[in-house]
């Protein structure tokens, strides 16, 4: 169903029988979209718990292995930075809560903008929560090792880079796919407050 289909849905009424149906039509689009969704927001948070708990043991075990004091509360940095990082991503996939057994398709839309929103909130700060914490951390637990000076400045050149990727692959994340998302959620749940009003 496209957004045409969306808009004659609900601005054109010509029969009871009619609205019923385009009706259902929207109710399974926007469940089928929402699974969807809700489906590939679990995955990424199961890589990144993944990859987060093997950051939690593999630098819990260099504190006790460097013999470098700011190393050691590098590799603490990232251990507790993954931690946030865990909590983050679980939290915000509980912001709008769980399904009603029996919910209308406006609280459906409703429940599903939420989520949209709390992601686009999520990755948009994504440098505050993730990237900042993780780069400090790196950096303290790298540079500290008898390494040469060029050596030094091309690691953190890299992580610059690294890091400034991932930036930026969320916000083109936000603006492809999650904004545009959200503005249907929008239209879908406008137009269909309208046609509840006019029934």
């Amino acid at each position: 169903m496209n957004e045409q289909d969306i808009k004659q849905a609900w601005q054109c009424y010509p029969s009871d029988k009619t609205i019923h149906i385009k009706k259902e039509e929207l109710m399974e689009s926007i469940t089928a979209q929402s699974a969807q969704f809700n489906r590939r927001i679990k995955h990424r948070d199961l890589r990144e718990t993944i990859v987060s708990l093997f950051l939690v043991g593999f630098f819990g075990t260099a504190i006790f292995l460097t013999p470098y004091p700011v190393s050691k509360i590098g590799a603490a940095i990232i251990m507790l930075s993954s931690l946030w990082i865990i909590y983050k991503l679980h939290s915000t996939g509980k912001t709008a809560g769980n399904e009603g057994v029996e919910e209308s398709l406006q609280e459906q839309m409703k429940r599903q903008l939420k989520r949209v929103e709390a992601q686009i909130s999520l990755l948009n700060r994504v440098w505050l929560w993730y990237l900042l914490p993780l780069s400090v951390g790196v950096l303290m637990f790298y540079l500290p090792f008898p390494v040469s000076f060029i050596s030094k400045v091309m690691f953190s050149v890299l992580v610059i880079i690294l890091f400034g990727g991932i930036f930026g692959l969320n916000k083109y994340v936000v603006k492809k796919y999650l904004q545009p998302l959200q503005r249907r959620l929008e239209l879908n749940l406008t137009q269909s407050e309208q046609s509840t009003e006019q029934e």
